[in-house]
């Protein structure tokens, strides 16, 4: 069993929070150039309508802005999530035959507040334009990061798309006697690379296929427009054929330069730190072979902070599991108690880890936070059935020591677990409560009510097996002269001083129930000032700053006051990179 649970330690996958699955089902429709009203009209109402006759369906939440349809559809806690996603994606596609037909296709996805980019890249170079730069990130430095085992898939922000435009000439357009319609009819026909049949020559078989894709402007300049009469127009003679860029709507820039942002996304159930780690591997190798004037730039490494709160989570625990021992040991006072202690602690955190591999869990935070929580009841069981089987054996220490930790065990055994199965009573209504803090705190609770129990089956087991060894302690000798005689004089006036303020409080009775409810009504009313949060605040090192300006704003003065927010933050001495 221990070596199942070393196997569980190196296989469990490290996260910075549990696997949540939210009932929670998205949709984003985009219909570019449309209007917020337009998009509430015509995608909002049908769709809507739709949805809101599935199954388990608690409440949705739309936004509709200007070329963008968001849609959250909140199922009812305990509906199986997949079942959910279906049905949604069943509504959604009997909405688009009432949809506009210049739409995208709608993108239909379970939320999931796990799927965090563990990785953000920077891309900046000093002679490539932003459109070179985007393609170079998208052709190449995108299928590189891919191809990292665990890795889901990439996002790409900023930078600029090549986009090749015909501005047409309104006066050459009229002069000819042409459309825009014609224009694009001819460019539809043109464009064109399909397949176009098969061709048989004698005992062999050939694909025919037309490539007939624009390659370069000038072969769209070239293209010969229908007119009548013997003069032939092309494009070029009516328009200018221009190799740019679409039209910019986000600007990234890491420290006040342009560039390309890269995010990098992980599996469900991929390692995050190993996922990050081998996407840093990679990078490094990338930039033996990379051009001289490219920069990447890593912004946000999720891997060194789930290290570091994880970091911290585990000193906590070794630092709990060594105040553990020593606290044994003071009220013990024996080398031997300590031993068995620590080898009853050691096993059950063993076991403990195969839970969790089996029961499908992570390290993460919040689990690693039940263990240190779980850490001093896991010797509690084990201390009982040994000061049980000390005491057996200073009142019988003639008799077989096999015989005194079965008798010693045998009398605690039922309160042990009485006590253990209170403490699981406690941790189910947790488990059961249809809400967030249910999926949030399930693991914490889970490793808790798992710890307790395994530690109950190793005091029963493991620890009466070790208690056979120990030798009968001399009463007189550990009053005396024992490391536990320090100790027990210590509890010994403790003990008397407490009988004595007891008694003195007994007398005052009334007093003290009086200054005790006091004391209650003063922490009630304290009470509304505490607050309340899901989760508490947590410094991680970064600040955003988000900026809304009225709608209809354009980009360049979006910019404009962004880069002022800049100016004030390169100012900070403290500011690493912005």
């Amino acid at each position: 069993m221990i070596v199942l649970g070393i196997y569980g330690y190196i296989s469990l996958p490290v996260d910075f929070l549990p696997d949540l699955q939210y009932p929670m089902v998205r949709v984003n429709i985009q219909w570019r150039g449309a209007t917020a009203e337009q998009v509430e009209r015509n995608i909002a109402e049908p769709v809507e309508r739709n949805v809101a006759t599935i199954d388990n369906l608690d409440y949705i939440n739309s936004t509709s802005t200007e070329g963008l349809y968001s849609l959250e559809i909140n199922l009812q806690y305990g509906t199986d999530l997949d079942n959910g996603y279906q049905d949604v994606l069943a509504a959604v596609e009997r909405s688009i035959r009432r949809l506009p037909d210049d739409i995208d296709p709608p993108n239909v996805f379970k939320a999931d507040p796990t799927q965090l980019p563990v990785l953000r890249l920077a891309i900046g170079s000093e002679n490539m334009d932003m459109v070179e730069l985007r393609a170079w990130a998208e052709d190449y430095l995108q299928d590189e990061i891919l191809a990292v085992r665990g890795g889901a898939g990439t996002e790409i922000e900023g930078g600029l798309q090549r986009e090749i435009r015909v501005v047409i000439d309104p006066e050459s357009l009229s002069k000819h006697n042409l459309s825009v319609s014609d224009i694009l009819t001819r460019l539809r026909e043109e464009n064109v690379d399909q397949v176009a049949g098969r061709v048989y020559e004698g005992r062999r078989e050939l694909i025919a296929r037309t490539d007939a894709e624009f390659t370069d402007p000038d072969e769209i300049g070239a293209l010969i427009l229908p007119k009548k009469g013997h003069s032939a127009v092309r494009i070029r003679d009516i328009a200018q054929v221009v190799d740019g860029h679409e039209q910019e709507r986000i600007i990234a820039r890491l420290d006040g330069r342009d560039s390309v942002r890269l995010s990098v996304y992980k599996q469900a159930e991929a390692n995050t730190v190993q996922v990050a780690e081998d996407v840093g591997e990679r990078i490094a190798r990338l930039r033996e072979a990379l051009p001289e004037d490219i920069e990447l730039q890593i912004m946000e490494d999720q891997a060194v902070y789930v290290q570091s709160e994880l970091s911290g989570v585990r000193d906590a625990a070794i630092g709990a599991g060594i105040l553990v021992v020593l606290v044994i040991y003071v009220f013990l006072g024996s080398f031997t108690h300590v031993a068995i202690m620590l080898a009853a602690l050691i096993v059950t955190l063993i076991l403990n880890f195969a839970f969790m591999h089996l029961a499908g869990f992570s390290l993460n935070v919040f689990s690693l936070g039940g263990l240190v929580i779980a850490m001093g009841v896991v010797v509690d069981n084990s201390i009982v059935v040994i000061e049980n089987i000390t005491r057996f054996r200073r009142e019988a220490p003639d008799a077989n020591a096999l015989s005194v930790a079965l008798e010693a065990t045998r009398e605690v055994g039922p309160a042990l677990t009485a006590a253990t199965v209170s403490l699981v009573a406690l941790c189910v209504p947790i488990l059961i409560v249809p809400a967030t803090a249910s999926l949030l705190f399930r693991e914490l609770v889970m490793i808790i009510v798992g710890i307790v129990i395994i530690s109950l089956a190793v005091a029963i087991t493991l620890t009466p097996m070790f208690g056979a060894l120990i030798d009968a302690p001399d009463s007189e000798d550990m009053s005396r002269n024992g490391p536990k005689a320090w100790f027990s004089a210590m509890f010994e006036k403790l003990k008397h001083l407490y009988a004595a303020l007891l008694g003195r409080l007994m007398a005052l009775r009334y007093a003290v129930i009086a200054v005790f409810s006091i004391m209650l009504i003063l922490a009630i009313s304290l009470l509304p000032r505490l607050g309340s949060e899901f989760l508490p605040s947590v410094d991680d090192g970064r600040l955003r700053v988000m900026v809304n300006l009225p709608v209809g704003t354009s980009l360049d003065v979006t910019e404009e006051v962004v880069q002022n927010a800049e100016s004030v933050v390169a100012e900070q001495e403290h500011v690493e990179t912005y």
